[in-house]
């Protein structure tokens, strides 16, 4: 009896290993959560079983502990990854066509915060400082960073060389 719970819990922990490393061995599964929560439960099933074959019951009781963890942390895993999937449905795919037309002069020093008499150094730090704050890599939007970099560009061009 031993020995089948013993298989069982291998098959099991084979397919929890990661994709890559079934790919590798030729097998190919898709990686799917609740098909690895199925093995996941299997697996402590089977090392259950084997604790209390072996009359080992108080490590089975850690097992059975350590296994709700695991399960429980997959569920929460799950559940967080499906409010984040429909938090992105929220949001517009496309901007309003107003959005997405060429920026004026006007509209560039608006987005710099900036005044049409600020020099070359002025528009440098509004973009340093705006973009420190929403680049795309510190949780802002490639949107917002396209927009304040055509507006740096569009000044840019529009000031005369400075001497």
């Amino acid at each position: 009896m031993f020995v089948l719970f013993l298989f069982v819990a291998l098959l099991a922990a084979l397919f929890l290993l990661p994709g890559k490393k079934l790919k590798k061995a030729g097998i190919n599964l898709p990686d799917q959560s609740a098909r690895k929560r199925l093995w996941q439960i299997i697996l402590f099933i089977s090392l259950i079983m084997m604790m209390l074959s072996l009359r080992l019951a108080p490590f089975a009781l850690i097992i059975f502990l350590v296994g709700l963890g695991v399960i429980g942390n997959s569920l929460w895993q799950d559940h967080m990854k499906s409010a984040e999937d429909l938090d992105e449905q929220d949001i517009p795919r496309q901007p309003s066509p107003r959005l997405s037309s060429k920026m004026t002069v006007e509209e560039a020093w608006e987005v710099l915060g900036l005044s049409p008499d600020a020099q070359t150094v002025d528009i440098d730090a509004a973009y340093r400082r705006l973009m420190g704050q929403i680049h795309p890599d510190k949780g802002g939007t490639d949107y917002l960073a396209a927009k304040i970099n055509e507006a740096r560009d569009l000044l840019k061009k529009e000031l005369p060389p400075e001497a």
